[in-house]
């Protein structure tokens, strides 16, 4: 019995792996069928990690509202003001004309390195659940519902 326990929490761990999160049976199973449908497995990664597939009632559902949306693009423009602020700095300094635009190149080279973290916090989220939210839940409803049989070890 042992073995079997550590072989589902290694299982458990791998499709945590492969949706960066490990995740309720029942959404791992809507994730899975998401993947096997052909859907962005980065998308499908996005709803994991941040938690948009949860059980409800039941039912796998994909949370959906405006304020992500709304702090997404906040966090979008701080990362562009963010970005100008430095370049401006740069800009000003007295330095020759090679050397800022040195400068500049090398601050939009690493903003452009850091930019898919930054995406994850900016409006990549909410995209993600546009694209691939209704299709998880769709292939959740109409996925088998598997429910394990209890047996008693011993009979009293």
């Amino acid at each position: 019995m042992s073995a079997r326990i550590e072989t589902e929490k290694l299982r458990r761990l791998q499709l945590g792996v492969k949706f960066w999160r490990p995740s309720a049976p029942q959404v791992t199973r809507a994730l899975e069928a998401a993947d096997r449908a052909g859907l962005s497995r980065q998308d499908l990664r996005l709803l994991a990690l941040n938690k948009d597939v949860r059980v409800s009632n039941g039912e796998v559902e994909v949370r959906r509202s405006t304020w992500p949306a709304l702090l997404g693009l906040c966090g979008l423009v701080i990362v562009i003001l963010g970005w100008a602020y430095l370049v401006l700095l740069v800009l000003a300094s007295p330095a020759g004309i090679f050397a800022k635009g040195a400068g500049v190149a090398l601050i939009s080279l690493i903003f452009w390195f850091l930019w898919p973290g930054f995406s994850i916090y900016t409006l990549r989220a909410h995209k993600a659940v546009e694209q691939a939210g209704a299709e998880v839940e769709e292939l959740a409803r109409r996925g088998p519902r598997t429910h394990a049989a209890v047996q008693p070890l011993r009979k009293d």
